[in-house]
């Protein structure tokens, strides 16, 4: 009867051991799934603010130079286009001539079978500390990307895994 119970109990051990070593292999699976998907993530808002970055400023003011006093010739961030916007970053970019008409749209992308949403939006940002969004119009424009995928949460579906990229852009004729 000893022997049975030693054995039981033996057997007991190796299968805590063993449930413990599955969940450090989960474990470690899981974080290499979770980088490769940063990876992907990290990709699309790359090629997106590479995207951007070759548009003109703004509308109207793209071949224009400008003196540092001469703020009030750029339109306001809910004005951005003067009118509507009509850049579709979904559709080859479509009408997205300039940095500022990417403010508040939408856009989707897939790599490695999983689908990204990606959201806009570009402030004016203070020229000598651009994590500050400026009240006025300014020189300095920031984009900011907002990555999630439908597939991939934390916890719970409404909790999407969320990755946030920015990028500072300027007017490239300003003079002093």
């Amino acid at each position: 009867m000893p022997q049975t119970l030693f054995a039981l109990l033996a057997v007991m051990i190796l299968g805590i051991f063993s449930l413990q070593m599955n969940r450090t292999i989960f474990a470690g699976e899981q974080k290499m799934i979770l980088n490769e998907v940063a990876t992907l993530a990290t990709g699309v808002g790359t090629e997106l603010l590479e995207e951007i970055g070759s548009k003109n400023y703004s509308f109207g003011i793209a071949n224009q130079v400008f003196h540092e006093g001469q703020r009030d010739s750029l339109y306001a961030k809910g004005n951005f286009c003067n009118g509507p916007c009509l850049c579709d970053p979904d559709v080859n970019f479509a009408g997205c001539d300039f940095i500022t008409s990417f403010d508040g749209k939408k856009a989707t992308r897939e790599r490695g079978g999983i689908l990204f949403e990606v959201d806009f939006e570009v402030n004016y940002v203070q020229e000598n500390d651009p994590s500050v969004i400026s009240g006025t119009p300014t020189f300095v424009a920031r984009v900011d990307l907002r990555i999630t995928s439908p597939l991939l949460y934390v916890g719970s579906p409404d909790n999407p895994l969320e990755y946030k990229m920015s990028r500072v852009f300027t007017h490239p004729r300003v003079t002093g």
